[in-house]
């Protein structure tokens, strides 16, 4: 039996995972008038989403997933309408 392998300690953390936004923080940031590092914050639920900056920071992710959803399948139905043509 190989053993070898056993003691080899990973520094890879499967415990977190970061979501994957479409939009830096600093565009958000810029939008709601906040910092980026707030942004990041609230994003990974380090800061208390209770106020109203963070709200308006939630709110604004939330547009911005949703209007992406949109222009992607807007591109979509293009793209397959110009390939049928």
């Amino acid at each position: 039996m190989n053993t070898e392998n056993t003691n080899k300690k990973t520094t890879c953390n499967k415990k977190t995972t970061t979501a994957v936004f479409p939009v830096p923080a600093q565009v958000v940031a810029d939008i709601t008038g906040v910092s980026p590092s707030y942004v990041k914050k609230i994003r990974n639920g380090v800061r208390n989403d209770s106020t109203p900056a963070a709200a308006l920071v939630k709110y604004c992710d939330e547009l911005i997933v949703d209007g992406h959803s949109v222009l992607l399948e807007t591109v979509t139905d293009i793209i397959h309408k110009k390939q049928n043509q």
